[in-house]
């Protein structure tokens, strides 16, 4: 989603934080919450943390695609 100064209301950024709530209000609640809780911690993050945690966060979900993808050509 990127990094947006709080007050900042260029357009981008109106319009990524609208996609985003619309995102969240789409998540069942106890998902919304995890969310929610791990960009609390994540803002605690040093800039070092935050780049190693996307970095990781970067790899599971392409592994997840995989298998997913996987799953869908073995149907």
């Amino acid at each position: 989603m990127g990094e947006y100064a709080v007050g900042d209301d260029s357009p981008e950024t109106v319009e990524r934080r609208s996609e985003f709530a619309q995102l969240l209000r789409g998540l069942a609640p106890e998902l919304r919450e995890a969310v929610c809780q791990f960009l609390r911690e994540y803002e605690q993050l040093t800039e070092e943390q935050r780049a190693k945690v996307l970095r990781l966060g970067e790899a599971l979900l392409q592994e997840a695609r995989s298998e997913a993808l996987g799953d869908v050509c073995e149907a």
